[in-house]
């Protein structure tokens, strides 16, 4: 049992590290053409820790954009819009 626990883990921690490289990394890429005075621009590790505790806490639900080109595009082209809108 203890295998199978030390198993899920991997491919959880292996997942979340692709999600990171496949999805945040591009996102601030794109982030940093368009607007590069943004806050999440400018305190990309403080916005780099937020978006990295909640994948990890979603990791199977980044499994998608994570594999499939489409779904990554989609969710990095609303991931910048979201962080582009300044809502006071």
């Amino acid at each position: 049992m203890e295998s199978q626990y030390s198993l899920i883990l991997a491919v959880w921690v292996t997942t979340w590290l692709m999600v990171q490289f496949r999805v945040f990394y591009p996102s601030m890429l794109i982030l940093g053409k368009m607007d590069s005075s943004n806050p999440s621009y400018r305190w990309w590790p403080a916005a780099w820790i937020i978006f990295g505790i909640g994948s990890f806490i979603t990791v199977p639900l980044m499994l998608l954009p994570c594999l499939n080109d489409r779904y990554r595009d989609i969710f990095v082209k609303g991931y910048v819009n979201n962080l582009l809108k300044i809502e006071l």
